[in-house]
């Protein structure tokens, strides 16, 4: 078998995947990303030439759709169910799977049941005081990629079915569920983990707590790749912001002075929003102090002029809007504060009130003197 340049291969092959393609067929494979993939071309010969295709090397552009002008009310994404190695179906019709069943050891009742029953192509499991559990290992999934799992399950009595994927290599649970009592049909996205390892263990557990039955059945298991990358990566863009990218609101970076873990103090011009990039709480508050003394600095919220309009920025940060107002003209200067760590401090000198009083008592009651000079 000799290996030479294929001009015009025959057969495809993706050796990390496993998938082989006519090459005179339109096909769709799966490739791993980000890492370098073992691609196989072979001619009619049998002549045999490897190419690599590293896919951090592959340049990334963005692509524009255009969208109708009228209102879009419904929109969907499509993706093709891909024959593979890493795509899997028909787990329960082909009994591609184990069963376990757990009491609770010496503490279990004599009613104590677990069950499992497998008819017209589904698995009934139940369970009283245990668990009844269907599980499976797939050792071709690479930690490196996104998949997606549908399944048909019916709700009957007790808790609803419990689901989770195994990471044995790291030893952690990846993706943990409870399936909906009314669904039909429950959809499960698994995460990228890492870049390195591959296999996942899937478990779905019934469990019953005292003497009520839980129950429910699985109709079918299903399991593909799914660009969840791609997806987070989508968004709209408006027309006119794509035409002229610039930013009518840039950043504009402030000095500040951080006096404690829950103080700052900063200066800004009126009109502006002022964003503290500390996750939103409703603690967080910001006054507008005359000069930088030590009672405004510290007691803002008595000295101090609240700024009310307290907003969430992106999603997270905190942040005020910053008005015109007749003495704000320049610039302002402005303290920040979480308040609940005031609350923090009251405790702290009432602690350390309560125990000198109570030492004062002490001491009066054994007849010493109360002397606090070293």
């Amino acid at each position: 078998m000799n290996r030479e340049i294929i001009f015009n291969p025959k057969e495809i092959v993706f050796e990390e995947t496993n998938q082989k393609i006519e090459a005179s067929k339109k096909s769709t494979v799966y490739i791993l990303n980000p890492a370098i993939n073992s691609i196989k071309l072979i001619d009619a010969q049998g002549n045999e030439e490897y190419i690599y295709l590293d896919t951090q090397d592959v340049l990334k552009k963005s692509f524009y759709a255009t969208l109708p002008a009228e209102k879009v009310k419904t929109m969907s994404i499509v993706f093709p169910k891909i024959k593979s190695e890493q795509a899997y179906r028909d787990m329960i019709k082909n009994k591609k799977y184990q069963i376990k069943r757990d009491n609770s050891g010496p503490f279990s009742k004599p009613y104590s049941i677990q069950e499992s029953t497998e008819k017209e192509g589904q698995v009934n499991l139940s369970a009283i005081d245990g668990t009844s559990e269907l599980t499976f290992y797939l050792p071709n999934l690479y930690h490196q990629a996104s998949y997606i799992l549908f399944a048909q399950n019916r709700y009957i009595s007790g808790l609803p079915m419990k689901f989770y994927v195994d990471n044995d290599t790291e030893r952690k649970a990846e993706v943990e569920a409870v399936f909906s009592k009314e669904l039909k049909q429950n959809t499960v996205i698994i995460p990228k983990s890492n870049n390195y390892f591959k296999g996942y263990g899937f478990h779905f557990i019934v469990k019953s707590v005292g003497k009520e039955r839980a129950e429910s059945s699985l109709k079918s298991i299903e399991i593909y790749p799914f660009p969840a990358r791609f997806l987070r990566a989508l968004q709209f863009v408006d027309y006119k912001t794509y035409e002229n990218p610039l930013n009518t609101n840039p950043k504009i970076p402030t000095e500040y002075r951080q006096i404690s873990i829950p103080k700052y103090d900063t200066y800004t011009s009126p009109n502006r929003y002022l964003v503290l990039s500390q996750a939103y709480d409703k603690g967080w508050a910001a006054y507008e102090v005359k000069n930088n003394n030590w009672l405004n600095i510290n007691f803002p919220f008595i000295f101090g002029k609240e700024i009310k309009n307290h907003i969430m920025v992106n999603n997270w940060a905190n942040g005020w809007t910053i008005q015109q107002t007749t003495n704000n003209k320049q610039q302002t200067t402005i303290v920040i504060v979480y308040l609940p760590q005031y609350l923090q401090y009251i405790g702290f000198i009432l602690t350390g009130t309560t125990l000198l009083i109570l030492l004062i008592l002490l001491k009066k009651e054994r007849g010493e003197p109360v002397n606090f000079r070293s």
